[in-house]
């Protein structure tokens, strides 16, 4: 059994343990509503809640481009800039229509320049000549040689075509070079003066028969040129010629 000491030894002890806890609690209490009450109404505490600033982290970045820019407009051709206006070159001179500008430069519209270098002048009451050929048949009078003026006047043109035809014949000289027969149709143009123009093949020859036709063709007499309306014209005669090696 326990004694009376023991008990009371007991109690004792239970009632100082208790009362360190509450004592303990009351200061933790106190303390806590000290730091409250000086976090709250303190100017420092307010500053120290403020947040931090924050730091841009492009700001970096943003500096750079400008930068960039500014050398992207700095390294830019002065002709592509932009200007604001039109540059100014000073007043111009009064122009008036065909007077002399105040510089003494001349006429200030000497008007559109008109190249008459091709322009050949008609005479009035005279007819313009036409240089394009006409065919023998659609002429008034065609060209005959003064040979023929002995024969009746519907004959001049048969004596004429007649007097070509054996001309050809007679002087042509056949080609050492030529093996064939060759057939083809000489074009004769005879100018407005009776005078042979030029002399066509068609179908062309060889070489050696066509130069040795317009070599004959070239040798023939002069003729009286063709008329039409009274005025020379030139015509074009067409002979069908074939040569043959014997």
């Amino acid at each position: 059994m326990r004694t009376n000491q023991q008990v009371n030894s007991t109690a004792a002890y239970g009632f100082g343990g208790r009362f360190s806890i509450g004592l303990s609690v009351a200061l933790a209490f106190v303390l806590v509503a000290f730091e409250w009450n000086t976090t709250a109404s303190g100017p420092e505490a307010a500053v120290c809640d403020l947040p931090p600033e924050p730091v841009t982290p492009d700001q970096p970045t943003i500096l750079w481009m400008k930068q960039k820019q500014d050398n992207a407009e700095a390294t830019k051709p002065k002709s592509r800039m932009k200007r604001n206006g039109p540059p100014v070159v000073g007043e111009l001179p009064e122009i008036i229509e065909g007077k002399e500008a105040p510089d003494g430069t001349g006429p200030t519209d000497p008007g559109p320049v008109i190249d008459d270098s091709g322009i050949v002048p008609v005479p009035y009451g005279e007819e313009k000549v036409e240089a394009t050929p006409t065919p023998w048949d659609r002429v008034e009078q065609r060209p005959y040689f003064r040979k023929c003026l002995d024969a009746r006047r519907e004959e001049v043109d048969e004596c004429t075509e007649r007097m070509i035809d054996l001309h050809l014949k007679r002087y042509f000289v056949v080609p050492e070079a030529m093996r064939r027969e060759e057939r083809t149709t000489v074009s004769i143009v005879i100018d407005a003066e009776g005078r042979i123009a030029n002399v066509l093949c068609v179908p062309k020859p060889s070489p050696a028969v066509a130069a040795e036709i317009e070599r004959v063709i070239r040798g023939l007499p002069p003729m009286n040129p063709a008329t039409q309306n009274g005025l020379p014209v030139p015509v074009v005669f067409q002979l069908p010629f074939r040569v043959s090696r014997l």
